[in-house]
């Protein structure tokens, strides 16, 4: 059992930085999406004041900061001149590929959740990322999303804007009574991805990516980001040593859900290779997510 503050910090230092360590393969995987060849986005287009000014607009009020301390209202208080200061940042970063340092640095804050608080894995941990990256990430995102949503399966509803569970419960319940009146047998299963944003392997993500024709400018960004990306816990307001994160979406990354959904489509695309389920309306229906 670790006592002292500093042994505490090395303790949760070592279990994250285990827990984002890439273990290596999915070099299969890789290999059979590498043959996908798909019409290319064209990416070319400089980042637009209008985009970094909506992203910094969007910022959500009274949020932690992240290890600069600069607060959204910061930001949101700086006016134009400093947009326009943002706006070349954003726009280095973007014909460059790659973002200042400090912007691939996030804190970790372990937050308990079950009784034996002794061990690291009864807690969860939230992620306090620099606004200057989460405006970065907002305009990636809403780029993101015009080219990958007309790629996603309709029964993905998690992390998709007008969708929720009610609608989903809804459906499963359709389901199953069009299956009783006609007689079939209908079996759920109900899968549980534990630590599924904390296991996605980087290289995949990349290559998941490239099959849905998503432009180099914007790969070479994304790269960047992950290649950047630092953590540190912080225990009773004193924070431990920085570890690279080389697996794993970035927690408290507004694009981290887009990724993983995107992700999941091509496993889904892998997995649902079958002429069962229901029809409604003409389309048959096997998974609900």
């Amino acid at each position: 059992m670790a006592q002292s503050k500093d042994n505490v910090k090395e303790r949760w230092t070592q279990y994250c930085s285990d827990l984002y360590k890439d273990d290596g393969g999915g070099d299969e995987i890789v290999r059979e999406l590498e043959n996908i060849s798909p019409s290319y986005q064209d990416d070319s287009q400089d980042i637009l004041y209008s985009e970094v000014n909506q992203a910094i607009q969007s910022l959500k009020s009274n949020k932690s900061p992240g290890p600069d301390g600069i607060t959204a209202e910061m930001i949101q208080a700086g006016g134009e001149q400093l947009i326009h200061q943002i706006h070349a940042l954003c726009n280095k970063a973007w014909n460059q590929g790659a973002i200042p340092k400090e912007w691939g640095k996030s804190i970790l804050v372990p937050i308990p959740k079950k009784r034996d608080l002794n061990e690291c894995s009864n807690y969860r941990t939230i992620s306090l990322i620099n606004h200057m990256s989460k405006i970065l990430s907002i305009i990636l995102l809403n780029r993101l999303k015009y080219r990958l949503d007309p790629y996603l399966a309709e029964e993905q509803a998690g992390f998709r804007k007008d969708r929720s569970t009610v609608q989903q419960i809804l459906t499963l319940r359709l389901l199953a009574e069009k299956a009783k009146r006609q007689g079939i047998k209908i079996y759920n299963c109900f899968i549980d991805f534990r630590k599924a944003f904390d296991t996605i392997k980087h290289n995949i993500i990349w290559v998941v990516l490239k099959s849905y024709g998503i432009g180099n400018k914007t790969l070479a960004l994304l790269q960047n980001i992950y290649e950047q990306a630092q953590s540190a816990v912080r225990v009773d307001k004193e924070i431990g040593e920085w570890f690279h994160t080389s697996v794993g979406t970035r927690q408290g990354d507004l694009l981290s859900p887009l990724l993983f959904i995107t992700y999941l489509e091509r496993v889904m695309d892998k997995a649902i290779q079958t002429d069962s389920g229901i029809s409604i309306s003409g389309t048959l229906v096997n998974n609900l997510r």
